[in-house]
């Protein structure tokens, strides 16, 4: 039986991780981009130290993200280096627990990823499934959750393609400007669909 590999993206604050949590509840094994990107820094920790400075690293001695974000911010030949340390190891570690959930007889595996249209990667699924709110809440919740002004909010943002245009690549929608009881609901929806299309 084939495995359905689904790939799971929206907008920054838009709930993908709620999402992702609703879905792991059923079972549903999640490989978490972000997850491995923090590996990826980790083992690379040296080299990305002698390329960017010492700067980049907090209190505990650890890459801050942040800091890192902004050094390759609109610097294309600083984002390529990043991106081919941590890249190569995230498609491989990917494809490694894909095969493993599929020797383990999962029906369903999903792919957290935020840059997935972003990166060109929507051929690498049977499905993607993007998690919409309008680009007004996701301000809002981003400002909120991650103590933003509304101007670095929209450059947040703005780094990313437009919420309507994912909308539209997508094989499957979650609206998520409900309350969670509304979320849970359009998750089981998407589930049982999905098992009913590959019994």
């Amino acid at each position: 039986m084939n495995m359905i590999w689904l790939g799971l993206t929206g907008a920054v604050a838009s709930g993908k991780t709620t999402v992702a949590n609703f879905f792991r509840e059923k079972g549903v094994p999640i490989v978490d981009a972000d997850r491995l990107a923090h590996t990826a820094l980790a083992r690379n920790k040296e080299k990305i130290v002698n390329y960017f400075g010492r700067d980049i690293l907090g209190p505990t001695g650890d890459i801050d993200r942040k800091v890192l974000g902004l050094k390759v911010f609109n610097n294309t030949d600083k984002l390529k280096f990043l991106e081919s340390l941590i890249h190569p190891f995230v498609q491989k570690k990917t494809e490694e627990k894909k095969s493993l959930f599929q020797a383990a007889g999962h029906k369903m595996a999903i792919y957290d990823v935020p840059l997935l249209f972003e990166n060109d990667l929507q051929d690498k699924f049977d499905k993607v499934l993007v998690v919409y709110v309008p680009e007004s809440l996701s301000l809002k919740r981003l400002m909120k959750r991650n103590s933003l002004s509304q101007e670095e909010a929209k450059r947040r943002l703005a780094s990313q393609m437009d919420i309507e245009e994912k909308k539209k690549k997508a094989d499957i929608v979650i609206d998520n400007k409900g309350d969670l009881d509304e979320l849970k609901s359009q998750v089981d929806q998407v589930y049982r669909d999905l098992l009913n299309e590959n019994p």
